[in-house]
């Protein structure tokens, strides 16, 4: 059976990077949330100058509207290929629509890893992330490559939007309020692994190998 492998932890955490290293590991489908809306706002509609200005601010975007970004993927993926959840479920609700979509489809137990680091951890990353704008690769701390702005495939790198010390707080408030709940659900579900995010990103793929194998 394929794997369905959902990620969770804090802002921050390494869940983009470790979904895009595993996409290569395993040849599986990334069902981004945060890449997902992202497109969505830069599409010359009011909705998407609404997404965009809420995002920037550090709200989520509607639940009903993630939702069905999401389950329309999972409908239109093979049975046979890796999905890899990257940002979703961000709430209980969420989750438990995931447990009735991913067992329709055939896709239960999932495996759901938990990227554990402090809320310091995840600001100091967050304040220094940088995306390239081609090939998607996420660059924290003092990597060389955001000392001179360029990604090692030769893109550009850009901060993110959403990436400011007001929004920041507030996605941390709300994993408290809204993903810790979520962490539980999977946790009574027995399907939950923990994984020390403080790790390197090498460290961490490899522990998520361990527990794959």
């Amino acid at each position: 059976m394929p794997f369905t492998i959902i990620f969770l932890g804090k802002a921050g955490a390494g869940k983009g990077t470790q979904a895009h290293l595993l996409e290569r590991a395993l040849s599986a489908k990334i069902i981004g949330t945060g890449d997902m809306l992202r497109e969505f706002t830069k599409l010359d509609i009011p909705a998407a100058r609404r997404l965009k200005t809420e995002l920037v601010a550090g709200k989520l975007a509607p639940s009903w509207f993630v939702s069905y970004l999401w389950i329309y993927e999972v409908m239109h993926t093979d049975t046979g290929v890796h999905i890899i959840f990257d940002g979703s479920p961000r709430m209980l609700p969420e989750a438990l629509m995931i447990d009735d979509v991913l067992e329709w489809a055939g896709r239960i137990p999932p495996k759901v890893f938990l990227l554990d680091i402090s809320e310091d951890e995840a600001r100091e990353r967050l304040l220094s992330r940088r995306v390239c704008g081609r090939c998607k690769k996420i660059y924290m701390g003092n990597a060389p490559e955001i000392q001179q702005g360029i990604c090692d495939c030769g893109g550009a790198l850009v901060k993110r939007d959403d990436d400011t010390p007001k929004a920041i707080e507030s996605r941390l408030a709300y994993y408290h309020t809204d993903v810790e709940p979520v962490v539980v659900h999977y946790e009574k579900k027995e399907w939950l692994i923990r994984i020390d995010g403080k790790q390197s990103p090498e460290q961490v793929h490899e522990d998520i190998l361990k527990h794959l194998n």
